[in-house]
C-alpha cells in the first residue's frame, strides 16, 4: 500500500496529507484497516473535539502510552478526566500563560530552524 500512494518516510507522508488538504478541504477520513482516522486542520475544529464534555474518551491506542504517562489527563476517560482537567485548569489561565509567550516564541523559533534545516536535507528512502 505504501508504493500506491508513494510513501516511503515520514516527509512523504505529510506531504501526502498536504495533497489531500488541497484536495479535499479540512476535514479527511481515512480507513487503516476496519479503522476509522478523522484528521482535523482547522484549529477551531479541533477546539470543538478538545473542549468537548461528551466526545472525551480516547482510542484504543492510547493503551499503549500508559506505561509512559500514567493514568492522567492524556490517557484517562469520563469522571476521572473531568476530576483531572478541574484540577489543571488554573495553570491554563490566560494570565498565567501570558507569562510565558516569551518561551514559546523562543522555542516555536528554535523548532522552526531545526524542520526548516531538515527539510533542505534530500529524503532518505526506507526502502530500495
Amino acid at each position: 500500500m505504501a508504493d500506491e500512494f508513494n510513501i516511503h518516510n515520514k516527509i512523504d507522508i505529510v506531504q501526502l496529507g498536504l495533497q489531500h488538504v488541497e484536495k479535499y478541504g479540512s476535514v479527511i477520513r481515512a480507513w487503516f484497516g476496519s479503522r476509522l482516522i478523522v484528521f482535523l486542520m482547522e484549529p477551531r475544529d479541533v477546539e470543538v473535539i478538545l473542549s468537548s464534555q461528551i466526545h472525551i474518551d480516547k482510542s484504543a491506542e492510547y493503551q499503549f502510552f500508559e506505561p509512559w504517562l500514567g493514568e492522567g489527563l492524556l490517557i484517562s476517560s469520563g469522571e476521572k478526566w473531568r476530576s483531572h482537567r478541574k484540577m489543571i485548569a488554573p495553570t491554563f489561565h490566560i494570565n498565567i500563560l501570558k507569562s510565558f509567550v516569551g518561551v514559546f516564541n523562543k522555542t516555536a523559533e528554535k523548532s522552526w530552524t531545526k524542520c526548516a534545516a531538515k527539510s533542505a536535507r534530500p529524503s532518505t528512502s526506507t526502502t530500495t
